[in-house]
């Protein structure tokens, strides 16, 4: 006979054991409801749910490896412990051949559980990311772009978009709330990719439509990052001071009038004696490393070769992408799908 002297009570929501613990004892349900689970990140995933008369733990009563799995008590739970060492007592009997049969099957099948759980971890993460913040950018950049076609009016002789007109457009286009699309629109403007001003006589929040391109630019580099080079750039850690210098660059050839949408070469003697004065930020060769590497521009001995337009966009799409990858309301709605 096992041995099950410990009668064992936990509250909803206590765990009875984490993912890694060490195994051996087993749980039988007397009564109540226990989840099993396993959390990784944001993702909350539910094995199962296991009910009284079943049995909590077994394959690693078999075989002593850790926990594959947390389990934790729905409402109030009473579940009847079986120390390892009880099972290991009932079982010295069986023959050494048997014993083995046992443990190699119960090896095979915990490492086919947790295979099979990173699959399920791996489809609820790709399932998540369908409503992160990222994701609804890139869905808002293209309506966006398309409403503006239908929406532009002239104001002063250049064409602007209301943003407070089609709003409920893009809510109910997009299933969006208010509070979300200001969110993505706050992000875009701060990388510089989208400019919100104020229509005086009409007290509106308007676009101009010129910032269009760049609005279907970000919709593109979002479907890029999801593979290649662009993929490298969107998750690579830039430092305050490489993208500080990137744009104080872009500035400086704007202000000594170079074509920004053309191949430009600077020297290190040039930028050091004039990006400070002209663009507000002093200039050290150590913060370009990252841009060369991601061939973000080119570095040589002595000068930079760099299409400043290009450059600029560059970096206002990574700082869009990181800023929309980190936002508050992105992890708090992951969690709030889990």
């Amino acid at each position: 006979m096992v041995e099950t002297k410990e009668l064992l009570q936990f509250k909803d929501g206590q765990v009875l054991f984490s993912h890694g613990d060490p195994g051996g004892d087993l749980f039988v349900i007397e009564e109540g409801q226990v989840e099993i689970y396993r959390e990784k990140d944001t993702i909350h995933l539910t094995l199962s749910y296991m009910h009284p008369g079943e049995v909590i733990g077994l394959l690693t009563c078999l075989n002593r490896r850790p926990r594959t799995a947390s389990a934790k008590a729905v409402g109030h739970v009473t579940v009847r412990k079986i120390p390892a060492d009880s099972v290991k007592k009932t079982l010295k009997d069986v023959p050494p051949w048997i014993e083995i049969i046992i443990k190699e099957f119960s090896i095979r099948l915990t490492d086919l559980l947790d295979f099979m759980i990173r699959q399920q971890e791996q489809l609820e993460s790709a399932r998540l990311e369908q409503i992160d913040l990222t994701f609804q950018a890139q869905t808002l950049c293209g309506t966006l772009s398309t409403l503006a076609k239908y929406h532009k009016q002239d104001i002063d002789g250049s064409s602007y978009v209301a943003l407070d007109e089609i709003q409920d457009e893009l809510m109910d286009c997009l299933s969006l709330s208010e509070e979300r699309i200001h969110a993505i629109i706050k992000v875009l403007q701060d990388a510089g990719l989208l400019k919100l001003e104020k229509d005086p006589d009409k007290d509106r929040h308007i676009i101009p439509y010129n910032v269009m391109v760049s609005i279907i630019d970000m919709a593109r580099f979002i479907e890029d990052a999801k593979l290649g080079l662009t993929k490298k750039r969107a998750q690579h850690h830039f430092r305050d001071k490489t993208i500080r210098t990137a744009r104080a660059i872009v500035v400086y050839a704007r202000n000594m009038g170079y074509d920004t949408k053309k191949s430009i070469t600077l020297s290190y003697d040039e930028l050091t004696a004039h990006l400070e004065r002209k663009a507000g930020v002093k200039f050290e060769i150590s913060s370009l490393d990252d841009l060369g590497d991601l061939q973000l521009l080119e570095l040589y001995d002595s000068s930079i070769q760099l299409i400043p337009h290009k450059l600029g966009r560059s970096i206002a799409h990574i700082v869009a992408y990181q800023k929309l990858r980190t936002h508050p309301s992105t992890v708090g709605r992951s969690q709030n799908a889990s």
